[in-house]
């Protein structure tokens, strides 16, 4: 279940994006951004029209998706090998299902304490920690300008919450706080951790590697459906959901199966950080459909717009790695060719 070839994986690792394919890559992030919001929105829908609540456990709904991505990515994998006995199991893959077993739990706990808006701006540290793991334990270059990009993704996500963090008023529990930080720092960890594994595992296709991943992920969650929750009141009072509800939750599932898949794929042919600005833009994009979808909930103003402005600036300092707007090339070799210098000192 864990040898010296898996281990190997750690060593001489490399997280660079992969060259090939850029319109694929570029069609795959419009895709994400898609099922992203589509996601938020079906979510919402769900909890909307069925008077504030989910009809079942948000474990349960979590244990269903993961089941499902597990099944998809199998079914992918049989069709391209057409054999299932080629699996090389890997305790490699049981440390990221657990690390998000929890952080799904801080959240449904810190919601306790704050609304999910103050939650989403507390957690964007996650950001800037994703980007301090990769510069001092993979020595990868990162400009000031991606730099600045990143505290522009984590400022535009506040913005966009402004509203709602006003009229909460209150102060944030120091609880929140001390579990946003952690939740920030295992979500930074296992986040590189997990594309470590997808950019450097060679003995096991990508295919394979999600499967390790969601069998982990339905296990632990189904063990905490059947200690923690009490499904047979839950199954009876699914039961009674309307038609409607039921077509919402269905739809809700499958997009974020989805949704699950995509992000993989993303963080394996480019990074992180791509994954995190994607979320970011969707979250704005989510408000504006929340709007058109729920308008007695949700309503657009300056600041959402605003918001969605600096995310663009921010993407496109990330990519460019440079402060040229306009586009002059002369500064984009100058900047290199400073960095290349720096680089050979």
């Amino acid at each position: 279940m864990l040898d010296k070839e898996d281990l190997a994986v750690f060593h001489g690792t490399s997280l660079q994006r992969k060259a090939e394919g850029v319109l694929a890559n570029q069609l795959l992030c419009v895709f994400l951004l898609i099922v992203d919001v589509g996601k938020s929105v079906l979510s919402y829908a769900v909890v909307y029209h069925n008077g504030g609540q989910y009809p079942l456990p948000q474990t349960v709904i979590i244990t269903v998706i993961e089941a499902l991505k597990c099944l998809t990515v199998t079914l992918i994998h049989l069709v391209k090998t057409k054999s299932l006995w080629n699996l090389q199991p890997s305790l490699l893959f049981l440390f990221p299902s657990l690390v998000y077993a929890v952080t799904n739990n801080i959240f449904f706990y810190a919601l306790t304490y704050v609304t999910p808006a103050v939650w989403i701006v507390l957690i964007q540290g996650k950001v800037i920690c994703t980007l301090i793991i990769y510069r001092l334990c993979f020595r990868k270059d990162v400009t000031v300008a991606q730099w600045v990009a990143v505290v522009l993704i984590t400022f535009a996500i506040a913005l966009s919450q402004f509203r709602s963090l006003t009229v909460e008023g209150a102060s944030v529990p120091l609880v929140a706080i001390s579990l946003s930080i952690i939740n920030s720092l295992l979500a930074a960890v296992v986040s590189v951790y997990t594309e470590v594994l997808f950019k450097n595992d060679n003995r096991r296709s990508f295919w394979e590697q999600q499967i390790q991943l969601y069998f982990f992920g339905t296990l632990l969650n189904l063990m905490y459906v059947v200690f923690f929750d009490d499904v047979k009141q839950k199954a009876f009072s699914f039961s009674l959901v309307s038609s409607n509800i039921k077509t919402f939750l269905v739809a809700t599932v499958v997009i974020a199966t989805l949704h699950g898949i995509t992000l993989a794929t993303i963080m394996r042919q480019l990074d992180n950080i791509v994954k995190f600005y994607i979320s970011a833009v969707g979250n704005v994009m989510t408000a504006i459909a929340s709007t058109l979808l729920f308008p007695d909930k949700f309503t657009l103003d300056f600041v959402f717009i605003l918001s969605l402005l600096i995310l663009i600036v921010a993407i496109y300092l990330y990519e460019t790695k440079n402060f040229d707007i306009f586009g002059n090339k002369e500064s984009e070799l100058s900047q290199n060719n400073n960095s290349n210098n720096n680089v050979s000192k």
